[in-house]
């Protein structure tokens, strides 16, 4: 391969490192935690400052009378006292003493005591998921595939099933219910009542001192998808009115994030996404989420997301709404003095004003994505819940491939073997370019001779000299962008395969080679394939002719090491590719070269 092919790669990645930087520093590595068990209880978070996710009301509203109370002795809801059958239910809470609380309206203290927290357990084979009738809320979803399993912080060998729910708060919860100018009072973290529940669907129930019975229904549809309806009935005398809103709320430690190269963008940073009048809104810099951010407009759906997790909600159908984002971010000491930084990110959505007529009731149809972002499971949802995996601006390219790789999974049942078949057939399928490119080289450095004869001779001339020299080019019938040109138009292609490597949730937690790589998604923990790629790396630029540039021979030389200490923290199933691509193209500079030489002799036999 020619200097300039190399020089096309590296620029190439670089391009595409850039574009995913983002504007701030990466958050800094916090210390290694200290070592616990493999429990499914998320870890506790220290104590801090209470922070609060403050929003502003609805502009151009002004809030209604409030209605009167219908009996102002009970403002406690009944709970049921025995739980359907076929529901498991428990008692055990997650502690939130030391944990912040996150509110967007101050709740109205009730007098009476509160009752007992009632879990209520949806399970499938795919996942456990736990509900709450504090505030009518998902406590957690538990994926039950070895595949999504986890690390548990602090320890080098205990693993845990992963848990979409990543805050630990009761009021944080994801599906809290809030109201904005309501008519009606409503504590978001009242103890509903628990009217039905079957192997599949939970309702809860609480009806407010004005009258005003609210029912939230939570039903799995399958392929991680739970309709969420809201039920509004109004028993009072007046209108009942609100905005009715929904909040998600996630929580990640900086410690816990897996850094990016060079600045770009952590590989399991949490951040919000959002489909809003046909276009993909994220942000990836907490500092603009620092304050509420407003958007507006037709939302087919928003959540958090984390690369290969989604946990979203999908608004009713032909309703304009506006969802309301904000990061909270604590820094704090645990009990050994270490220093770490907490992030809290709600994403809130809120539909336009309802109103409820005396003796009428409304359903507010929502549904909810919970779980991990397998493509074809996101495109059967629709919703354009596909678009929540990043291909960039390739996913024609990168779609294709990713079905490439699967159907190649199917019969060799290893995801490593099926990248290097995927890297094989596109190395193949660009081969007439690849040669193109390579014969345009050869050209060039055939020309080489008398590019040095015009130079010795008009030399001190530049303008003479780049005229003599497109004479030869026109004459000699070569063009000097040949070996660029094919190069550029493989690069798509090549960045395409290397963002679908990098978000496909199908190699996620999946081995190539046991006891090695073990992981795909992860570095290579011993550091053979980036060393493994430096030496190829090295053959290549011997292979390659040398410079006459000082200059170049340099940049040639440390190409290998540049390429080693790169590959050393991009996930193993990328380096993978990038180390078969690489023996490809030796590979086919090897042959194209030695069918170049034959032809010469040919050539040189007949004359």
């Amino acid at each position: 391969m020619e200097r300039r092919l190399i020089l096309a790669l590296v620029l190439s990645m670089g391009i595409l490192f850039l574009w995913n930087v983002v504007i701030n520093p990466p958050p800094p590595k916090a210390p290694t935690p200290v070592k616990k068990p493999a429990v499914a209880e998320k870890a506790p978070v220290p104590d801090a400052v209470k922070p609060s996710f403050d929003e502003p009301t609805a502009v151009g509203e002004k809030p209604e009378s409030m209605l009167p109370a219908l009996n102002a002795e009970s403002d406690a809801p009944a709970v049921a006292e025995t739980d359907t059958p076929a529901i498991a239910a428990d008692s055990e809470e997650k502690s939130a003493d030391t944990a912040p609380t996150l509110e967007a309206e101050p709740p109205a203290k009730a007098e009476a005591p509160v009752p007992a927290e009632q879990n209520t357990i949806i399970e499938t084979n795919e996942f456990l998921a736990t509900f709450t009738n504090r505030g009518a809320r998902l406590k957690s979803f538990i994926l039950k595939s070895d595949k999504y399993s986890e690390p548990v912080p602090g320890s080098e060998d205990e693993r845990r099933q992963v848990d979409v729910v990543t805050v630990k708060e009761p009021e944080n919860f994801p599906g809290t219910l809030l109201f904005d100018q309501a008519n009606f009072s409503y504590d978001p973290d009242t103890t509903f009542e628990l009217e039905d529940a079957d192997d599949t669907s939970v309702v809860y129930r609480y009806e407010t001192p004005q009258g005003v019975v609210l029912r939230k229904r939570f039903a799995f549809k399958g392929d991680y998808v739970f309709s969420l309806i809201l039920s509004v009935e109004n028993r009072a005398a007046a209108p009942a009115s609100f905005f009715p809103k929904i909040r998600l709320v996630s929580h990640q430690n900086d410690a816990n994030v897996q850094q990016g190269i060079f600045g770009s963008m952590p590989l399991n940073l949490q951040i919000p996404k959002a489909f809003i009048d046909g276009e993909l809104y994220e942000e990836t810099d907490k500092e603009e989420l620092q304050t509420a951010k407003i958007l507006k407009g037709q939302i087919l759906w928003a959540g958090i997301d984390d690369r290969y997790f989604l946990l979203s909600l999908l608004p009713p159908d032909d309703l304009r709404s506006q969802i309301t984002i904000k990061n909270v971010q604590q820094a704090s000491t645990d009990a050994l003095g270490t220093e770490g930084t907490h992030n809290w990110l709600a994403v809130t959505h809120m539909l336009e004003k309802q109103r409820v007529m005396p003796g009428e009731s409304k359903d507010l149809s929502y549904q909810m994505f919970i779980g991990p972002k397998e493509y074809t499971t996101l495109t059967k949802v629709g919703h354009r819940l596909d678009e929540s995996v990043d291909f960039w601006v390739l996913g024609a390219l990168a779609k294709p491939m990713l079905w490439v790789l699967k159907y190649s999974y199917k019969f060799v049942y290893n995801w490593g073997i099926a990248i290097i078949i995927l890297t094989i057939l596109i190395k193949l399928i660009l081969y007439p370019l690849t040669y193109k490119s390579f014969q345009s080289m050869q050209k060039m450095k055939e020309l080489k001779p008398k590019m040095d004869e015009l130079k010795a001779k008009h030399g001190e001339d530049k303008q003479e000299f780049n005229k003599q020299m497109m004479e030869l080019y026109k004459r000699e019938g070569v063009n000097p962008m040949g070996g660029c040109l094919p190069m550029l138009l493989q690069m798509p292609v090549y960045i395409a395969l290397y963002k679908m490597l990098q978000n496909a949730v199908e190699l996620y937690n999946e081995p190539f080679i046991p006891g090695w790589l073990t992981d795909l998604v992860r570095p290579d923990p011993y550091y053979i394939l980036p060393a493994l790629l430096g030496v190829l790396m090295f053959v290549q630029q011997k292979l390659t002719p040398t410079p006459d540039s000082q200059q170049q021979k340099m940049m040639m030389y440390m190409m290998p090491v540049m390429m080693f200490v790169f590959m050393l923290v991009l996930p193993s199933g990328l380096v993978l590719y990038i180390l078969a691509n690489t023996v490809m193209t030796i590979a086919q500079q090897w042959w194209i070269g030695k069918k170049s030489a034959q032809a010469k002799e040919a050539a040189a036999a007949k004359a």
